[in-house]
């Protein structure tokens, strides 16, 4: 912009040095009021609560500081090159094709910009009413565009979880993630697999699926989505698949087997077996969610062993050597610690696989009496019954917990999904449980909390400083005119393309907010200046400065517009895909912002330095 002012003072006549001196200091407080409001653009990333608001802390403090440091520059060495590079203006020199080529540009534009703002500025009333529409409509989508956290990453990874009946033991587990495993090697999309049996759980297991170079896949969510339909063919078998993240935000009593999850907490363990497999599968049933699943296994079948303490006394067995029997039959107990220079290797007794797929084989366990030193039959010293019980009770904050992980359906953005967890849990849970998201929900949830009042915050304090710069609290109001239909035109975008409302979306929006606020300053600052220094009246001082300004602001726009199309059309990689509505909240709020406050900012610096006067003249009567 300071390049731009130098130069149009060169092609009016004026030497260069001249020209920098009076194009730097006439654009100064232009360049101060852009430098300090881009600044404040970015209060609400920097104060942002949670994980995400400490991941967003660097990046809007490194990109304040660089436009404070290119306001700097701007004003400084700027100027000095401009006054010793840029060649004087001769006359009968004749144009290059790129002068020609982008002074036609310039022209033609200028021809269509002129007679529509004449029209406008007679047509005041309307075009405000207009304005009035914008706000109303940004207000409205800003509540109904539904809500999203982050979108899908793609590491080239994909994580995944095998979950089979109740009772399932470890050797069949194994098979299992065998056959699953090549299943899965036969998709073209994938390069290798691992399965690792069991987990946490005897009938669980894990997998971890790397996959091709991005360029000859597809994307991992439909990857994933592909596997998952493959695999779910062997009965009885569950399988989950997610993409690895980008950023882990998982949070949860367990290993999350989604990207989501939901934690229900009481101090009676029996409510919570009662009423969290309610709570799963009114979820299972929901249109909502895929994917969910439960870390609460309460009917995995078990044996139960009494001891029949007086007829085991009577032959010298103690409760001890029963259990120390089933340890080391069943367990993993560390016998003698074998020790090598570089290893050290563990002896762990255990029975022969094939004991361990009937509970009847706990008959051929003998235990060695203490008083008779014979052996004891401990089928003759106990009493077994089968029955079903819980694997493991997690606990959350000291609690007894269940967590149920789930993944939103496509097209279904996080915000509505929360909405219908609360429904549900409103209908199904009792009192004595409470529930609540965690992981990336949980994120989304703190995140968002707060965000509307930072952003209030924010604009009050551009607004306040804009009025230290003017002096006045009259042009800030005009100046961030400009901020609904930017915000409106990124809204716009999204909801055409049907795009959620995400957290890259709003980082899009804010930055979309700096750069359209230029424009409004620009504007008025002209337009101040030539009502201080030629006497115009407001109306022909905004419509002087409008055509004026017209060719930075549209430099300036294309610019940033330019640099945001990388990122919306998803260049630069697997992991550039998720921040494309960044880029697409810039380039079609850039677009339709553009032409909107191209005609309102005049129109509403007109009715401003109106009621500005208005409100002048009563005082000077009054006083």
């Amino acid at each position: 912009m300071v390049l731009e002012n130098i130069v149009r003072h060169v092609e009016e006549g004026l030497p260069p040095l001249e020209a920098a001196i009076k194009g730097s200091k006439e654009i100064m407080p232009t360049i101060i009021s852009m430098t300090i409001c881009l600044c404040c653009v970015f209060i609400p990333l920097i104060f942002m609560k949670g994980i995400i608001g400490y991941l967003l802390h660097e990046f809007s403090l490194t990109i304040a500081a660089a436009v404070l440091i290119s306001g700097f520059v701007s004003l400084s060495l700027t100027p000095l090159l401009c006054s010793k590079f840029i060649p004087a203006k001769e006359k009968g020199k004749k144009q290059t094709r790129i002068e020609k080529f982008s002074h036609a540009i310039n022209e033609n534009m200028l021809k269509i910009y002129r007679p529509s703002l004449s029209w406008v500025l007679k047509q005041k009333k309307w075009v405000l009413m207009g304005g009035g529409a914008s706000v109303l409509l940004t207000l409205f989508l800003l509540v109904k565009l539904p809500k999203d956290f982050l979108p899908w990453d793609d590491m080239g990874l994909i994580q995944g979880f095998t979950i089979t009946v109740n009772g399932t033991s470890p050797y069949q587990m194994s098979a299992i993630q065998d056959a699953i495993g090549k299943i899965g090697i036969q998709n073209p999309n994938v390069h290798s697999m691992v399965t690792i049996s069991p987990s946490n759980q005897d009938n669980q297991g894990v997998m971890y699926v790397i996959l091709n170079p991005f360029k000859e896949r597809k994307f991992a969510g439909y990857v994933a989505l592909d596997l998952m339909r493959s695999m779910n063919v062997i009965p009885g078998v569950t399988v989950l698949l997610k993409p690895m993240p980008l950023i882990n935000l998982q949070v949860g009593t367990t290993n999350s087997k989604a990207d989501y999850q939901y934690t229900m907490q009481s101090f009676s363990e029996q409510d919570l077996f009662k009423y969290a497999p309610m709570m799963q599968k009114k979820m299972q049933a929901s249109p909502f969610f895929h994917s969910v699943s439960s870390d609460l296994d309460i009917a995995q079948p078990q044996l139960f062993i009494e001891i029949l303490r007086d007829k085991a006394s009577m032959l010298g067995v103690t409760a001890q050597q029963i259990e120390n029997a089933l340890s080391l039959a069943y367990g993993e107990i560390n016998l003698s610690p074998i020790n090598e220079p570089l290893n050290q290797y563990y002896a762990i007794m255990e029975v022969l696989p094939k004991y361990y797929n009937d509970p009847s084989m706990l008959s051929q366990l003998w235990i060695s009496s203490t008083t008779t030193k014979s052996l004891i039959p401990l089928s003759s010293i106990v009493k077994m019954k089968e029955g079903l019980g819980p694997l493991s009770i997690n606990h959350f904050n000291g609690l007894p917990s269940a967590t149920i992980s789930f993944n939103t359906d496509a097209g279904i953005p996080l915000g509505q999904a929360m909405q219908e967890v609360a429904r549900l849990s409103h209908e199904t849970l009792p009192s004595s449980i409470t529930g609540a998201l965690q992981g990336s929900a949980s994120v989304f949830q703190q995140s968002f909390q707060n965000l509307p009042y930072l952003i209030a915050v924010m604009l009050f304090i551009i607004y306040v400083i804009l009025g230290i710069l003017y002096e006045s609290f009259f042009p800030p109001i005009t100046v961030m005119s400009t901020l609904p239909p930017a915000t409106l035109g990124g809204l716009i975008t999204l909801m055409v393309l049907g795009i959620p409302l995400s957290l890259y979306a709003v980082v899009g929006l804010l930055l979309l907010l700096g750069i359209v606020l230029k424009n409004g300053i620009i504007m008025v600052d002209f337009a101040n200046h030539k009502r201080e220094t030629e006497g115009k009246n407001p109306d022909d001082a905004i419509y002087e400065a409008c055509l004026i300004r017209f060719r930075p602001i549209l430099m300036t726009t294309l610019s940033a517009l330019m640099g945001a199309v990388p990122i919306a059309f998803g260049i630069g990689g697997m992991t550039a895909i998720a921040r494309r509505p960044l880029g697409l909240v810039i380039v079609g709020g850039l677009i339709i912002s553009q032409v909107l406050t191209l005609y309102l900012t005049p129109v509403v610096y007109i009715y401003i330095e109106s009621l500005k006067q208005r409100l002048r003249t009563k005082t000077v009567k009054g006083s």
